[in-house]
């Protein structure tokens, strides 16, 4: 019996995965959500900003994404949010997204930003759990800024509740 199936050519396959893999890619190195501006509750003593990290939209571009995440657009507002904790007021910085991996990621490498600089007007705090937030905790303590991981708000699941449930209080 003879196989309908043909095989292609060597290089038609290679250019079949690549195409493929660039789409996987782009997905990971686009910037689907970058904020405007992030959210913010300001007083005299304290400023309090939110900044919501995005995600890929699936496992492996989530992957993908948190290998060069340091090279995302919105990584320069995350550094300069964290910037402001090297002078008084009191700046604190809720970092969040919907992906704990990218989140935890983008934080890491902001944290590699300051390694040699004091933060301590700093609070920092990432939503995720506990046990994946663990190792930022060490690196942020080191240059001074204070550091709070809360687990996640179930009914946060849109850029704009996960800043209302995470900004409420904060500066009290």
């Amino acid at each position: 019996m003879q196989s309908s199936f043909r095989s292609l050519p060597g290089s038609y396959v290679r250019v079949a995965l690549c195409l493929s893999l660039l789409g996987i890619v782009g997905a990971a190195f686009a910037d689907p959500e970058v904020p405007e501006s992030p959210q913010s509750a300001q007083s005299p003593e304290c400023a309090a900003f939110y900044i919501d990290i995005p995600s890929a939209g699936n496992r492996i571009a989530n992957l993908m994404m948190g290998s060069v995440v340091g090279k995302a657009a919105w990584m320069d507002q995350l550094k300069a949010l964290m910037a402001r904790g090297a002078e008084p007021p009191m700046t604190r910085l809720v970092v969040a997204g919907e992906s704990e991996d990218v989140t935890r990621k983008a934080v890491q490498s902001a944290l590699d930003t300051f390694k040699q600089q004091r933060l301590s007007h700093l609070t920092l705090t990432v939503v995720g759990k506990a046990p994946k937030m663990q190792g930022l905790q060490s690196t942020a303590e080191q240059s001074g800024i204070t550091f709070r991981a809360v687990p996640p708000e179930p009914s946060a699941a849109s850029p704009a509740s996960r800043a209302d449930a995470y900004l409420q209080g904060v500066c009290d």
